[in-house]
């Protein structure tokens, strides 16, 4: 195996795949990276028991095909290190030699033989979906799913396809998202995906191809492609519509930026067990306040608010967390009572879009 190749897109190649790639792994080969050269162009390879990656890179000089292993770390920080120039890439009994300016580096490797089966799909169900719409699905969930063992099933993201609708949800019981676009898919269905997988779709620019199994699930781009392992249990998944209060709320709107600004200073003190932020609503105005061992804070925001007097606790650190994932310069929250859950959403959806944020009170005296 020989090729030339420039350093920035070799640097480009294995920054998309040295994600999946195990630097610890108990079975050696999970630490490696496959490189084939065939069909055009060099291919790169990492895989895990959870998640396979492979992405290509066409302009390339292709003096002579074939197939090798090498240490995924190694492999990229040499690569990143070397100097923005041609690299000669050579293969000779396992043996690969780069040339690089006036660098030579020699690393050992393994056949192709060697290294783990990639995760394969048959997909029972495509379509497609612009990169945009998929990262932003994503982004409006992924922070929201439970990180507690006895909670595993939380702690993936529900892909609930309708044929005119997606829909993305994430919970870990204290709050709740649903990231709703219309969208035609012709595909019907509930899978359960992990964040893992779900962190890998920065990969991809333009047009993405969801392929979908019973147990599998594969994202594919011009260059890249992901498949992954589904988790267990979608149709386990908690009936997330029943979570929405009903009845008719009272609307705050409040300014996003100085909300955050007066977060940001109360979570200094407020307790450490759950955060506590104390709201006292009135017409025109919202009194905050976090109190601790460490001290005392209060804030005052001017608000727009039609309902009667109110005081509501939350927990700072979940509800800043959902402000900072809504666009818009206002905030709406809709309340319907000191014990109930809040609706959170922007003053003005995006088109054709629905995004909605719940979030459980905290108890306050």
């Amino acid at each position: 195996m020989q090729i030339k190749i420039h350093k920035n897109k070799l640097e480009e190649l294995m920054t998309r795949v040295y994600s999946v790639v195990s630097e610890y792994s108990p079975i050696p080969m999970f630490s490696n990276v496959l490189l084939e050269v065939k069909e055009g162009g060099i291919y790169v390879s990492g895989t895990s028991n959870e998640i396979s990656i492979v992405s290509k890179v066409k302009e390339i000089e292709i003096i002579e095909e074939g197939a090798v292993a090498l240490n995924g770390k190694s492999f990229y920080n040499i690569v990143r290190e070397l100097p923005s120039t041609e690299i000669d890439m050579k293969v000779e009994n396992l043996l690969t030699i780069l040339v690089c300016g006036g660098s030579t580096v020699e690393l050992p490797g393994t056949s192709k033989e060697e290294f783990p089966s990639l995760i394969g799909i048959e997909p029972v169900n495509n379509f497609s979906i612009p990169h945009s719409l998929l990262q932003r699905a994503v982004d409006k969930t992924i922070g929201f799913t439970s990180r507690l063992e006895k909670e595993e099933i939380l702690s993936g993201v529900l892909l609930d396809v309708r044929s005119e609708e997606l829909r993305f949800v994430a919970s870990d019981r204290n709050s709740l998202v649903i990231f709703k676009k219309k969208y035609p898919t012709q595909v019907e269905g509930k899978w359960l995906v992990g964040t893992k997988i779900l962190k890998e779709v920065n990969k991809f620019k333009e047009e993405v191809k969801i392929g979908l199994e019973e147990k599998k699930i594969g994202f594919y781009g011009e260059d890249t492609e992901v498949t992954g392992r589904l988790m267990e249990g979608s149709e386990k998944y908690p009936q997330y519509e029943s979570a929405l209060p009903y009845g008719e709320g009272y609307p705050l709107i409040l300014s996003k930026e100085k909300l955050i600004f007066a977060l940001k200073r109360l979570l200094i003190f407020a307790p450490e067990i759950n955060k506590v932020v104390k709201f006292k609503i009135e017409k025109e105005e919202v009194k905050l306040e976090a109190s601790s061992e460490r001290g005392e804070a209060k804030e005052k925001l001017e608000v727009n608010y039609e309902g009667p007097p109110l005081q509501i606790g939350f927990n700072g650190s979940f509800l800043l967390n959902i402000i900072n994932k809504i666009d818009k310069e206002e905030v709406k929250f809709l309340l319907f009572g000191k014990n109930k859950a809040v609706v959170i959403t922007p003053t003005q959806q995006e088109e054709e879009e629905e995004l909605i944020y719940v979030l459980m009170p905290v108890e306050i005296d």
